[in-house]
């Protein structure tokens, strides 16, 4: 079985759990820690740890908020354990997708669910209308 575990700065964790469920309905293989302020990261990585342990025959896929900030950064400590794996840039496609998939994932199927993911982040620029009010006057 695979579980995957939502990490963040404050609530960001608990509230893209929230909304990837209202659309791939309630799940039970999906847990979120949120780092709140005056918490030590490295406290929330050790529960995080202790859970991964007492279950290793299930692939955790622990994704984190922000490359580079101290949630990610405390991650990349869990790297030792041999079922986990982790990628970072959290957002509610990649949630959505890995609640989706539901075996364990290779390297190369969690690496391509991360980056089609990202090539979702587009700038939107204002569109303005040229003719009539068909949609494919907008495109």
């Amino acid at each position: 079985m695979r579980k995957i575990i939502l990490i963040s700065h404050g609530k960001l964790s608990e509230g893209m759990a929230y909304s990837a469920q209202m659309v791939a309905g309630e799940k039970d293989n999906l847990s979120y820690y949120g780092l709140m302020p005056g918490e030590l990261v490295e406290d929330m990585i050790a529960e995080i740890r202790a859970e991964i342990e007492t279950d290793p025959d299930n692939q955790y896929l622990v994704v984190s908020d922000v490359f580079g900030g101290s949630v990610c950064n405390g991650s990349i400590t869990l790297q030792d354990l041999p079922n986990v794996k982790l990628a970072t840039g959290m957002n509610l496609l990649l949630v959505i997708q890995l609640l989706f998939s539901d075996s364990e994932l290779t390297d190369s199927e969690f690496e391509e669910l991360v980056t089609s993911s990202m090539d979702t982040v587009k700038v939107i620029h204002k569109v303005t209308a040229v003719g009539g009010n068909d949609a494919e006057d907008f495109f």
